[in-house]
């Protein structure tokens, strides 16, 4: 029950308040390059990526408050994002490998967005600190380069089977990712 109760009040906290930026805030911050459609942009990406993560928990179910993407596919996850996104938007995301302290496995594998913030299918748009609030004793290592070997190597296997996860559909994730990633593309031109 405490466990169920520290992941929600962190989608609350992820969701809610992590990377917003009010207008006043961006008026101050003119003078170095940040102006009200780049703010609009920035919360328009998180308010539509927090609605995917929402349609993946609704699609995919959780175990015991953790999201079933998380617990085996979360690597063909991130494979779908990194290649959907970076075929709509020009501003590439990359692929991010949550590892043991010591670096002898990879925990998880979530999301580096454009603007540095993380994507995770279950916690939504976060900052590094506010994922490291929940992944204590994890070190995150970023893909700059695409590598599909390392990918499978680490994701322990892109095909096989998902126990935990037994519904998880590669064409329907893929399906629900690019209506988002449109809907956000749309929102961003009309700025």
């Amino acid at each position: 029950m405490t466990k169920l109760i520290i992941i929600l009040f962190t989608i609350f906290l992820c969701s809610c308040s992590q990377t917003k930026m009010s207008h006043s805030n961006a008026s101050s911050k003119k003078d170095i390059g940040i102006d009200n459609n780049n703010v609009q942009i920035a919360n328009n990406r998180i308010a539509v990526l927090n609605e995917l993560r929402n349609e993946l928990l609704t699609t995919y179910g959780t175990i015991d408050g953790w999201t079933r993407l998380a617990m085996g596919p979360c690597g063909k996850f991130a494979h779908a994002f990194y290649e959907e996104w970076n075929h709509t938007f020009k501003d590439s995301v990359n692929i991010v490998f949550m590892m043991k302290p010591d670096g002898s496995d990879c925990n998880h594998i979530i999301i580096r967005l454009p603007d540095k913030n993380l994507f995770d299918p279950g916690l939504g748009v976060m900052s590094d600190s506010a994922l490291h609030l929940v992944m204590i004793e994890s070190r995150l290592e970023d893909m700059t380069t695409f590598n599909f070997e390392l990918l499978d190597k680490r994701a322990y296997g892109l095909n096989r089977k998902y126990p935990n996860c037994p519904n998880y559909s590669d064409s329907l994730t893929r399906s629900i990712l690019r209506r988002h990633f449109d809907k956000l593309s749309l929102q961003n031109k009309g700025i």
